[in-house]
């Protein structure tokens, strides 16, 4: 969060912090914009997602030069399971790896802030400035403080949440399309035997 008051104009307003938002963010600023990225929560939040990193991912975060940082804090993997209703298995090898949303998004919200774009949170979109039929920035609402800004650009990065599409009036749908669940398992017994375990049927699936 920026300690800064949030500023009344910019050339960009980019609204959502996440992944795709921290990104055109940080691009923007690397390039000598002035951008002011705001999200609803304070950093580091969590967000319900299957925490994996594909390898389209991977070559993202090389072009953003955070691909070292994210490895860093990251558990590879080379291959990836999936497992049909009946109990078959097809494994897709890739360069592959597993990183919590709470972890990656603060680090690629850094990334942005680092490169020039001003981060406030926790700000809410509450609708679009429009002149002559023209959005010019948006309104943002922090617990009963409304605040104006200005911007050349504004984008939502909102993700499948539809509340700010419902206020910029660009949806109409007022139910999830989907629902995700997520979960941990914490075993101690396991620590170190996974890989093993990997090995072992990797070796035995050669053999057959």
């Amino acid at each position: 969060m920026s300690n800064d008051a949030l500023p009344s104009a910019c050339d960009v307003l980019v609204v959502g912090a996440g992944p795709a938002g921290a990104a055109c963010a940080l691009w923007l600023a690397r390039a000598g914009v002035d951008v002011v990225l705001v999200d609803q929560h304070d950093f580091p939040r969590d967000k319900i997602c299957g925490d994996a990193l594909i390898p389209d991912a991977h070559h993202a975060l090389r072009r953003l030069g955070l691909y070292d940082a994210v490895m860093a804090a990251a558990h590879p993997a080379q291959h990836l399971a999936c497992i049909g209703p009946r109990g078959g298995r097809i494994d897709v090898p890739g360069s592959l790896a597993v990183l919590p949303r709470r972890v990656l998004d603060d680090i690629l919200a850094r990334g942005a802030q680092r490169a020039g774009a001003k981060l406030h949170t926790p700000w809410r979109f509450d609708g679009t400035l429009e002149d002559g039929g023209v959005a010019v920035g948006a309104r943002l609402k922090q617990r009963d403080t409304v605040h104006e800004i200005r911007a050349r650009w504004t984008v939502l990065a909102t993700g499948a949440a539809p509340q700010a599409l419902q206020a910029a009036g660009m949806c109409e749908r007022r139910t999830p399309s989907g629902i995700a669940l997520r979960g941990y398992v914490k075993s101690d017994a396991m620590v170190g035997r996974i890989k093993a375990l990997e090995v072992v049927w990797t070796t035995r699936r050669r053999a057959s």
